[in-house]
Order: C-alpha cells, then structure tokens, then sequence
C-alpha cells in the first residue's frame, strides 16, 4: 500500500480535469452555448422591435419606447457572443496558444 500525500492527490487530480482532450471539449461545448445563446437573441430582436415609421414622431416614440431599447442591448449581446465563436470550434481568447501550422504545403 503506497500512502500519497495531498499535494500528489492534488496534481494528479488537476491533470485529469485538466487534460487536452476535456479542455478541448468544454470549449467546444462553451463555443456551441455562445452561438446558440446568440441565435436565440438574434430571433427575439425583431420579435421585441416595435417597427414604424421612422420619418415621422411615430418613430420618435418607438425609438425611445423600452421595447427598442431591450431589443437593442439583447442584439448587442447576440453579436458579442457570435465575435467571440470561430471557426476551429472555440472561444477565441487573446491569451489562447495556437499551433503553428505551416499553410505553404511544406
């Protein structure tokens, strides 16, 4: 019976929820949740937008009405979250290392 103490429960412990392939696939998962989240606030937009006439005081009370405002601040987040989604599947973060990948055929 070999005893371990903490710290070696500790790190192996942090190297299984810490390994590539979990990482990876709760990206993924996060990076799906964002566009899904994101398309959902695209379809409410125009389903909250009042529309009128935007020439005329009729558009002036829409422009200032809630409903314009809320459609507005949920379309804002829809584009948030789809600029963070792109294309290998991912969140994209300034801090994130990428491989470098030889695009020359080589």
């Amino acid at each position: 019976m070999t005893l371990t103490t903490s710290d070696q429960m500790t790190d192996t412990t942090r190297e299984k929820h810490l390994s590539p392939r979990s990482t990876t696939a709760f990206r993924v998962r996060l990076g799906a949740g964002a566009l899904a989240i994101a398309g959902a606030l695209f379809v409410v937009y125009p389903a909250l937008r009042p529309f009128s006439d935007e020439t005329s005081l009729q558009g002036a009370a829409a422009f200032a009405s809630t409903a314009w405002i809320v459609a507005h601040m949920l379309a804002m987040v829809g584009f948030i979250l789809n600029t963070h989604w792109d294309s290998s599947g991912s969140i994209s973060h300034s801090r994130t290392r990428r491989p470098n990948v030889c695009r020359s055929g080589r």
